[in-house]
């Protein structure tokens, strides 16, 4: 389910009771939803668990979805739904562990998706936030034993260009083998169409 910037390990192994994860799914058109599906058969170990996504609060222990519900739809009421443009495929190291993966990059959206995963990093939450890890808003769509490879892939995707939009955040148990969605919050109050 990802990680800031791989403080947790996203690969499929983990063990133990389910975490959570808060994170938002893609509103994007059928064509691009196709094209990165076709990208996470190959190269990500995930893909069969969740559907692209950007992850705002990784996975964490300790408290439950119930117990986050409240916090969560404060602060995606004081958010807008937010548009963005995946740009760039990038090979990106694990400073955590030993894996590199493969990220899409916005380059529209970027300071919205910053402050919303600021927001929710408060309250009750300001506990998880990793101290040393910075948040680089991406979708995973690979994950990599060797670096080179993850910079081969990134440079065969050649240019993106996928436009779309977040319009809610999601609460989801993640027991390293499945998601399961909890509670899903619309940005701005607005139900997601």
């Amino acid at each position: 389910m990802g990680c800031p910037q791989g403080a947790a390990s996203s690969g499929s192994g983990r063990k133990g009771p389910a975490v959570l994860v808060i994170f938002s799914t893609l509103d994007i058109s059928a064509g691009d939803r196709a094209w990165i599906e076709r990208v996470r058969v190959h190269y990500d170990p995930q893909q069969r668990m969740v559907e692209p996504h950007f992850t705002f609060v990784f996975p964490f222990d300790g408290l439950s979805a119930d117990e986050v519900l409240s916090h969560v739809q404060t602060v995606a009421s004081e958010a807008s739904p937010i548009p963005f443009r995946l740009s760039q495929a990038a090979a990106v190291r694990d400073p955590f562990g030993p894996r590199s993966h493969l990220f899409l990059l916005p380059d529209e959206g970027v300071d919205d998706m910053r402050a919303l995963h600021a927001r929710l990093y408060t309250g009750l939450l300001a506990q998880q936030r990793h101290p040393t890890a910075q948040y680089a808003p991406h979708v995973t769509v690979g994950a990599f034993v060797e670096h080179a490879a993850a910079e081969l892939a990134a440079e065969a995707l050649g240019v993106v260009n996928i436009q779309g939009k977040i319009d809610s955040v999601l609460i989801a148990d993640f027991d390293g083998k499945r998601v399961t969605v909890r509670h899903k919050a619309p940005l701005g109050g607005v139900r997601p169409g």
